[in-house]
């Protein structure tokens, strides 16, 4: 019995892949396979990878995992013809794991990471424009303490953006703007569009310190 391991090995659509398993074999010949060949070991061991290679390069990725089976019998074939010269016999090969490269994983995920991601931000934008137009129909029936809140909330978002900017409805910032334009000292227009993480951390500062006063 031999313990094979075999990567960087092409497949026939040029897509590298490893191996792991066990080839069996048993001396039929002693005489042969100590005159035949120096070190039977080594020669069985170099036989074997030469094997896997040609093996592998002569089937596409999708059929090497289809069928270790199949694998297997083309690889005993191959080594079974090579050995009986040796007076080595080839009972059977034992392919237990086949496995892409991480190029050929990172490519093969790279279609699904992308329309997953395509899909978050549809649902995301959805969202968001449902919300929007929520706040904006019902602005006027928010008290002073929940506009504040929402408003915090967006301006956290905008500190957490790389654009630090963010638009709320004309509703929304005509309720919110008078108040919160006091409190932070900025008009409608400007609380409308912030740019800056300084300035926006100011600004949310601001607007804590006003709530924790109005609930103590």
């Amino acid at each position: 019995m031999m313990e094979i391991t075999s990567s960087d090995i092409f497949t026939s659509d040029d897509l590298k892949i490893s191996l792991e398993g066990t080839i069996y074999y048993q001396i039929v010949d002693p005489e042969k396979a100590t005159l035949q060949i120096d070190n039977y070991g080594q020669g069985l061991s170099n036989l074997v990878q030469s094997a896997i290679r040609n093996a592998i390069a002569s089937l596409t990725m999708r059929q090497v995992f289809g069928s270790l089976d199949r694998l297997n019998d083309i690889l005993a074939d191959a080594i079974r013809h090579m050995t009986w010269k040796w007076g080595i016999d080839v009972p059977s090969v034992q392919v237990r794991s086949v496995s892409p490269s991480n190029e050929v994983i990172q490519a093969m995920q790279q279609p699904e990471i992308a329309a997953n991601l395509l899909q978050a931000q549809r649902f995301k934008a959805e969202a968001q424009k449902i919300v929007m137009e929520a706040i904006g129909e019902g602005s006027k029936s928010l008290d002073d303490k929940s506009i504040v809140y929402l408003y915090l909330q967006a301006l956290k978002q905008i500190g957490e953006s790389s654009s630090s900017k963010i638009v709320l409805p004309m509703q929304f910032m005509q309720n919110a703007g008078s108040m919160l334009g006091g409190i932070a000292g900025l008009s409608t227009t400007a609380l409308a569009s912030l740019g800056g993480q300084e300035n926006v951390q100011n600004v949310i500062d601001k607007i804590k310190e006003k709530i924790s006063q109005v609930n103590s």
